[in-house]
C-alpha cells in the first residue's frame, strides 16, 4: 500500500509549472510552503533546489 503525500498533487504540480515557465521565485516559495507543511517529503526539496540552480543561471 503506497503511502500518501500530506501536501497535495495540485501544490506540487503547480510549482513544477512555475518553474518550467522560468518564474522561479514563485516556484521556490511554493516549494517552500509545501516543506514547511511537510518537511520529511522530499519531492519539495529536490524541485526547490532545481528551481534555485535554474534561478542562478
Amino acid at each position: 500500500m503506497k503511502k500518501e503525500a500530506k501536501y497535495s498533487s495540485a501544490q506540487m504540480l503547480k510549482g513544477e509549472i512555475l518553474a518550467m515557465k522560468g518564474k522561479f521565485d514563485d516556484a521556490i516559495a511554493m516549494f517552500d510552503q509545501i516543506i514547511k507543511e511537510n518537511p520529511k517529503a522530499d519531492r519539495p526539496y529536490y524541485f526547490r533546489a532545481f528551481s534555485r540552480m535554474e534561478k542562478g543561471r
